[in-house]
């Protein structure tokens, strides 16, 4: 069994808060908490925290994108990713969430989130690559 990390802030538009489910998914399949910032940038309507990437740069890895689209071919990604897409609170609070993924099985492995209730499609996948530099 892996290490799982839960995310430790929630999302909550009301306050001005983003959830950090994205982090906890990098520690996830890291196995390791190693100290990112929080990834969504509050201030400033930044969609992205750039110091997040630069600190998984800085710790040696490159953070990939696959985009899912009928028809693409996936063998090339590692079984075990993030994946993102719209969960059951999409619809009152507008956030996509981020879960840690089994690609091959195609199903949830770890919901950062307390309520455990996973995404409801899968949009998007990301992993982690050794950085070749």
């Amino acid at each position: 069994m892996i290490d799982v990390f839960d995310q430790e802030m929630l999302h909550n538009p009301a306050q001005g808060e983003h959830g950090d489910c994205m982090r906890a998914c990098v520690y996830t399949l890291l196995g390791q908490n190693i100290g990112l910032p929080h990834p969504i940038q509050m201030p400033g309507g930044k969609r992205w925290n750039d110091e997040f990437f630069d600190a998984i740069d800085d710790a040696g890895f490159d953070f990939c994108t696959f985009i899912i689209r009928d028809g693409r071919d996936m063998g090339h990604l590692p079984r075990v990713v993030i994946a993102s897409g719209p969960t059951v609170r999409t619809e009152k609070t507008g956030a996509i969430h981020a879960v840690v993924w089994d690609r091959v099985a195609a199903r949830c492995v770890h919901d950062p989130h307390p309520d455990r209730a996973g995404i409801t499609e899968a949009q998007r996948f990301y992993w982690l690559r050794k950085s070749d530099t």
